[in-house]
């Protein structure tokens, strides 16, 4: 994950770079990192359709369902949202699942979902976090906060841990 993480800043990441990750790795958190560096271009002609291909296939992800797209953490939401919306319109005209899902998708995240993250990260900031494991104990070790609020901030943890925030 580190290696990647670190690549995504040196190099563009691809297309054919998230299609191998997911092929490799399935759809987690390494696909997720390079979905948020992942930048569609606009050109014309035969580019579309292997992004379009690799959204069907993810149509077979249990994890990535209507019923559960609504349980995905915020950071993997946006990416996979990032993927559907890059995709001109009239390609997912006769597809209503996609559809349904771009819509969900483009909802505006909860303010609490919003600020879980931005806490996980200033907190991750705050005390150079650098793993899970740390990040559980630092989240436990806040005296002041309630144990509800602390089981909510570590139920959804921050999927990668960037060195740059330190």
């Amino acid at each position: 994950m580190l290696v990647i993480l670190r690549s995504v800043k040196l190099f563009k990441v691809k297309f054919e770079d998230v299609r191998k990750a997911y092929v490799y790795f399935g759809f987690n958190e390494e696909v997720v990192v390079l979905l948020r560096y992942f930048h569609p271009t606009n050109p014309l002609g035969n580019y579309y359709f292997p992004i379009l291909n690799f959204v069907m296939g993810l149509e077979y992800n249990p994890k990535l369902s209507i019923d559960n797209i609504g349980n995905l953490d915020l950071v993997t939401k946006l990416g996979y949202r990032k993927l559907i919306n890059s995709l001109p319109e009239w390609m997912l005209a006769n597809n209503e699942t996609i559809k349904l899902k771009k819509q969900i998708l483009n909802k505006v995240p909860s303010l609490f979902e919003m600020s879980r993250y931005v806490f996980q990260k200033s907190l991750q900031k705050f005390h150079n976090i650098k793993d899970c494991n740390q990040f559980v104990k630092v989240a436990e070790s806040l005296s002041r906060l309630p144990s509800v609020l602390k089981n909510n901030i570590c139920q959804e943890l921050p999927i990668y841990f960037d060195e740059s925030v330190s």
